[in-house]
């Protein structure tokens, strides 16, 4: 599901990440504010609808209604994301699963929510559609209780 590589089209691109035609197509990368670059680096990276995004500190440079609109489209996107960040509110408001790393110590919070289409069938899907109408198809993998998974885990000296 490639687009087509045209100054028009990617200036669209630019313009759904809230660059204006302008000063996105004919400024050097090196003229743009830090903001303008997180934007231009964002409309890169979705350009051949991913199946998964891996955001590293997306929120720097942005401002307030950057902010808005990166969470408004990840929320709308339809593949999988994993965000990398230090920015506690922006990451409770688009993340339902957390790992979160203190200490030297790996957390966990939250939890994976599933359609109600998917609650029926307990086992999931034999294959999903991600947001690029891509068919992934599912291996289904033997869950392990905590006692099971401490037991794998256990370093013996």
């Amino acid at each position: 599901m490639g687009r087509p590589l045209t100054a028009p089209a990617v200036e669209k691109a630019l313009k759904d990440f809230g660059l204006d035609a302008e000063s996105a197509s004919h400024n050097p990368i090196a003229s743009l504010s830090g903001g303008q670059k997180v934007k231009v680096v964002l409309a890169a990276a979705m350009w051949q609808n991913p199946h998964i995004l891996i955001l590293d500190e997306p929120t720097n440079y942005l401002d307030r209604d950057g902010l808005g609109a990166l969470s408004l489209g990840l929320k709308e996107y339809g593949g999988g994301v994993v965000i990398i960040s230090h920015n506690m509110e922006f990451a409770n408001s688009v993340c339902q699963q957390k790992w979160i790393m203190e200490a030297g110590r790996l957390r966990e919070e939250g939890e994976i929510v599933a359609d109600d289409e998917e609650m029926g069938d307990l086992q999931g899907p034999d294959e999903i559609v991600d947001g690029a109408g891509n068919k992934i198809e599912v291996s289904r993998a033997k869950t392990m209780t905590d006692k099971e998974r401490k037991k794998a885990i256990k370093v013996k000296f």
